[in-house]
């Protein structure tokens, strides 16, 4: 007798999703192809100058 093996699935869930953000201030580059994924569950902090 053939015996089967049962996989489990993962689902992981996209909550916030950044891909390539282009930000000008007129000639300036403040950020140039910026990507960025936060899963469901995830921690993200994002520091840098106010």
């Amino acid at each position: 007798m053939q015996m089967k093996t049962s996989q489990v699935a993962t689902v992981i869930m996209t909550t916030l999703s950044i891909r390539n953000l282009t930000k000008r201030y007129g000639n300036v580059t403040a950020l140039e192809k910026f990507s960025l994924e936060i899963r469901s569950g995830e921690f993200m902090v994002l520091l840098g100058p106010s």
